[in-house]
């Protein structure tokens, strides 16, 4: 069988070794939620740790300090670039959260997946908050 080196056209870069590292300078600082309500992350900073960029969300409530993880970055094509999107995953004993995150008009919309591994019977869910640059 054939190794696949891409599934689809979009997956080929424009010129080969003209690929572009994903810029996240303009987006690193703190975010704020635009809901003051939150009862979810309220806000998040973004920094450099050599060539990593770390996402280091604050929540509403106890317990708030979700300390750092690493994101993954994601450019718009294979060229790279500007930055499209990133996710981080925060794994607890209880409970793991996925946050998926994207860029639309100078907001960064993160959508959380929250997964109970602790056996109770609270369900799995859902939820999607918008960030603003707090420059």
């Amino acid at each position: 069988m054939e190794t696949l080196q891409y599934t689809r056209a979009a997956d080929i870069p424009a010129a080969q070794g003209n690929m572009v590292p994903v810029n996240m300078d303009p987006f690193l600082g703190s975010w704020i939620n635009t809901n003051a309500a939150s009862r979810g992350i309220t806000s998040f900073t973004l920094t450099r740790r050599g060539d990593a960029v770390m996402i280091h969300p604050v929540a509403a409530e106890s317990p708030s300090d979700w300390g750092e993880e690493t994101i993954t970055t994601y450019a718009a094509n294979v060229d790279g670039g500007k930055l499209s999107a990133f996710n981080a995953v925060f794994d607890a004993d209880f409970a793991e959260t996925f946050l998926a995150a994207n860029l639309n008009a100078g907001l960064i919309i993160i959508a959380a997946y929250t997964r109970f591994k602790d056996g109770s019977d609270r369900s799995n869910y859902f939820s999607r908050e918008f960030y603003y640059h707090d420059k």
